[in-house]
Order: structure tokens, then C-alpha cells, then sequence
């Protein structure tokens, strides 16, 4: 099944409903005959009532209830705004990107923890290697002048 599955049946339905002529509403039986019965009665009146509750189908008439058979649905002013901007699948698409780009951040935020913990602890074993340096010259001083000969003399 294609990942936009849902999303473009939305889609077909709320383009279904912008293009009607004059804006006129139709019956919920009347759209599942104007799609060809391809869609249930039960699955035309979840759709519509998923643009329902979208915003983006309006009753012709206030509806308290679920849409039945004989409600009448057209689209509204922000359906057609949405549609225009690509609908469902659009958002669909964006909203992936978005997940796709905070999953990528969060591994670079790993990867740069990471480095920062590795160079902590090069930083420790660093300070460690001189602090025992000292520590040999402070109680070694008799080896001080060949230290001094061993790296600091101009070879």
C-alpha cells in the first residue's frame, strides 16, 4: 500500500467537494454515487467527517451529530486554501521531512557528545602525563640536566 494511501483519498474528496458547481452541497449518498460506489457508504461518511472535523467540510445546515446519509456537505473557505497548498499528501510529505531532519540533528548531537566526552578524557590523561612529569623532576633531580639535554638542547 502506498505510504500516501489515506492521505490521498482525502484529497480526491476535498477536491471532490471544492469542484462542485456553484458550490452546491450534496448528500453523502450522493458523493459515494458521484465516486463511482467504489467507497462504502461507511467509509464516504468517516471521510466526510474527517474533513468535518478539519475543518475543511462544512454541513449545509448545523449538524450536531455524526453526518448520516442525508447531510449535505460542501467545502469551506480553508479547504480550499489547504487543498491549494497540497492537501493532506503535502502535509504528509512536510511533516516526514520534519521528522527526517530532528532524526538527523539528534544523531549529529550524538556523534558531537561523543567527541566532546573523547576529548575529555584526552584532556585527563593529558594533565595526568604532565602532572607525573613533574612529579619525576621534582623527585628526581639528579636527572634534571639530562632531561634538560634530551629536549631542550638545540640537536
Amino acid at each position: 500500500m502506498d505510504a500516501f494511501y489515506y492521505e490521498k483519498i482525502l484529497d480526491v474528496f476535498l477536491k471532490y467537494l471544492i469542484d462542485l458547481p456553484d458550490q452546491n452541497a450534496r448528500i453523502v449518498g450522493q458523493i459515494k454515487k458521484d465516486m463511482n460506489n467504489v467507497y462504502s457508504l461507511k467509509d464516504v461518511i468517516e471521510i466526510i467527517n474527517k474533513l468535518r472535523e478539519d475543518g475543511f467540510a462544512s454541513p449545509d445546515y448545523f449538524d450536531t451529530g455524526n453526518p448520516t446519509r442525508e447531510s449535505k456537505f460542501t467545502s469551506t473557505f480553508n479547504g480550499r486554501m489547504f487543498l491549494s497548498n497540497g492537501g493532506y499528501t503535502e502535509q504528509k510529505r512536510l511533516n516526514i521531512l520534519v521528522a527526517q531532519s530532528l532524526e538527523i540533528d539528534q544523531n549529529i548531537r550524538k556523534r558531537n557528545e561523543r567527541v566532546v566526552a573523547q576529548g575529555t578524557i584526552l584532556a585527563a590523561i593529558g594533565t595526568l602525563c604532565l602532572f607525573l612529569w613533574e612529579v619525576w623532576k621534582f623527585a628526581f633531580p639528579v636527572y634534571q640536566h639530562l632531561l634538560h639535554y634530551l629536549f631542550c638542547s638545540g640537536r
